[in-house]
């Protein structure tokens, strides 16, 4: 794991080890302003690799998707992770067939960077060094 903010056990197992712990660093729950609903999570995949790469994700319920609350909260996480040291490079992969994924990703700022296991993978900002 890289340097920095992120100084989280990479998995933790439970007493009878019957239950193995991943942590999720830095998941979020979104919670619509106006009404006080959860209607979304966002978050990373894990802690920055040995290389500074951290993989975003998220979810919207589907009674409150196509309002922009996944591009409004992925660009909130994104100039947070942005901001860490230990951060060097944002990606993320969708279904591409989940055209309102797709939109979110590029309007946030990421770029197609190719096919992998089924999904569009994308990277945020420029192609080296430091995010955007």
């Amino acid at each position: 794991m890289a340097s920095g903010a992120f100084s989280c056990p990479s998995q933790v197992s439970t007493a009878n080890d019957a239950v193995v712990l991943i942590p999720v660093v830095a998941q979020q729950v979104m919670i619509e302003r106006c009404s006080g609903t959860v209607i979304g999570d966002i978050g990373f995949h894990g802690p920055p690799d040995d290389t500074g790469t951290i993989e975003v994700g998220y979810s919207v319920i589907p009674s409150r998707r196509r309002r922009g609350y996944a591009t409004e909260a992925a660009k909130a996480l994104v100039g947070w992770a942005r901001s860490q040291p230990s951060v060097h490079v944002i990606v993320a992969g969708c279904d591409p067939n989940n055209v309102s994924s797709v939109r979110t990703l590029e309007r946030v700022g990421f770029r197609r960077t190719g096919e992998a296991n089924g999904e569009t993978r994308w990277r945020y900002g420029g192609t080296s060094g430091r995010p955007g």
